[in-house]
C-alpha cells in the first residue's frame, strides 16, 4: 500500500519495534521525524544471499514514484555488492552451463521462467570484484548481456577483467 505505514503497523502489531524494522531496512525516519515504510507503493522482490536466505528486498514502483527501483539499504545482513540476484537458484546450472549476467530482477525472473536457470544479475549496475570472484570459481563460461555492458563503469571494468578468457558478450 502507498500509505507509507501499513507494513510498519503490521510488524509492530506482531511484536517488532521500530528500531528493529529500521535496522533491517524496512522503514526509515522521514524528514518530519516519523517512521515510514521504505517500499510503499511498490512490487516487492525478496533478495536472497548466496546461501538462499532472505537478506533484503527490492521494490519496483507501481506508478510514477521515483526512483523506479529501490533496494534495501546496506544493513548488517544486506550488502548489494556481495549478492547476485537468484544465485542460490542458479548455482547448480552455472557449474555446468556457465553464467549469463543480465541487468535486473525481471530479466532474471523471465529467464528462469523460460528454463534458462543459469541467469543472475548484480544488485544495481555495479558488478563487483567479490561477485566476479564467486562466479569465476564455479562458472566454466561467463556471458554478459549487452544491456549490462552499457551499464559497466570504469570502476567495475577491473572486475570484468577478472573473467579473462571466460567472458563473452551477447
Amino acid at each position: 500500500p502507498a500509505d507509507g505505514q501499513s507494513l510498519m503497523n503490521y510488524m509492530i502489531s506482531n511484536g517488532y519495534t521500530t528500531e528493529q524494522l529500521a535496522t533491517v531496512g524496512l522503514i526509515t525516519n522521514a524528514n518530519n521525524g516519523e517512521y515510514q515504510d521504505i517500499f510503499r507503493g511498490r512490487l516487492m522482490f525478496p533478495i536472497k544471499n548466496l546461501d538462499g536466505k532472505i537478506a533484503g528486498f527490492g521494490g519496483r514502483s507501481l506508478g510514477d514514484i521515483q526512483p523506479k527501483y529501490v533496494n534495501s539499504p546496506t544493513t548488517p545482513i544486506f550488502d548489494k555488492g556481495r549478492i547476485l540476484y537468484s544465485f542460490d537458484l542458479a548455482k547448480e546450472s552455472i557449474k555446468s552451463d556457465g553464467v549469463v549476467i543480465v541487468e535486473g530482477y525481471t530479466d532474471v525472473i523471465m529467464a528462469h521462467q523460460n528454463k534458462f536457470t543459469n541467469v543472475v544479475c548484480p544488485m544495481g549496475t555495479a558488478l563487483t570484484s567479490y561477485q566476479t570472484a564467486i562466479l569465476t570459481k564455479i562458472a566454466p563460461q561467463v556471458t554478459l548481456a549487452k544491456v549490462m555492458l552499457g551499464q559497466v563503469s570504469i570502476l567495475n571494468m577491473e572486475a570484468l577483467a577478472t573473467f579473462g578468457e571466460f567472458l563473452s558478450i551477447v
